[in-house]
């Protein structure tokens, strides 16, 4: 379980997380709304500790960041900003240096990781020959064999094709199924998120101004794009 009190991290000009709370058990998949630069990926940073938040608590599974960051990291991963590879090495290279986080994975599981983004036919070939699409997948994979208890994803179908958002969406719904997971995506395309989500909150200048179970949503709204545009005009009319 993914825990998230009173976080706040701002930046110099102002902008950032203010207030942030939040719980994600295991088993759920917490969709994250908001438009460019309302502070989606300062929030998932501050989680996974690239950096460190003004106030607030951060736990995982009752480890708390500030106290035990080692333990608190141990088994969290995340696609935050930029998909970053080292060019010269294979995809099962980039495989093998997640045994860091779980020491007891097997080449078996390495592959089957691979073949579940359909990267396995590429898995001795270096990732500079790779495709914007094949980097993200590739990334995703290492996230997946990790078996990780909290995933943290920003824009994970951001440079995918229609094919690769699907492996990347049924990836997920498996990893929810399995219930050991805690899930965070962050998006502005919302209906990305429409299918694999449980709960949802919107983000909005820095602050978290709503959050809802799907299924409450979907008994008043149409869909999540409705929602999604009636909390952020109810937030226009109250500052005018």
């Amino acid at each position: 379980m993914l825990v998230i009190s009173k976080l706040t991290q701002r930046y110099k000009s102002g902008r950032g997380i203010v207030d942030i709370n939040l719980t994600i058990d295991k088993g759920e998949v917490y969709g994250l709304l908001g438009p460019n630069g309302a502070g989606k990926t300062t929030l998932l940073k501050t989680i996974i500790g690239l950096q460190i938040p003004e106030t607030g608590q951060c736990l995982n599974n009752g480890i708390e960041l500030a106290k035990d960051p080692t333990s608190y990291k141990r088994h969290m991963v995340g696609m935050i900003g930029e998909t970053v590879l080292y060019d010269y090495l294979t995809a099962m290279d980039h495989m093998r240096m997640m045994a860091v986080y779980r020491p007891t994975m097997t080449e078996e599981d390495q592959e089957a990781a691979l073949e579940s983004l359909d990267l396995l036919t590429y898995k001795n070939e270096r990732t500079k020959q790779f495709s914007t699409g094949m980097k993200q997948r590739l990334a995703y994979a290492m996230c997946m064999v990790t078996q990780p208890s909290v995933l943290l994803l920003d824009e994970p179908f951001s440079g995918l094709d229609i094919e690769g958002k699907l492996l990347v969406r049924k990836n997920i719904e498996k990893l929810r199924n399995q219930g050991d997971t805690a899930i965070l995506i962050s998006s502005h395309l919302i209906h990305d998120l429409e299918e694999i989500v449980s709960k949802v909150g919107v983000i909005k200048e820095g602050r978290l101004i709503d959050e809802q179970k799907v299924e409450d949503i979907l008994q008043v709204h149409r869909n999540l794009e409705d929602y999604f545009v009636d909390q952020t005009l109810k937030v226009k009319e109250e500052i005018v």
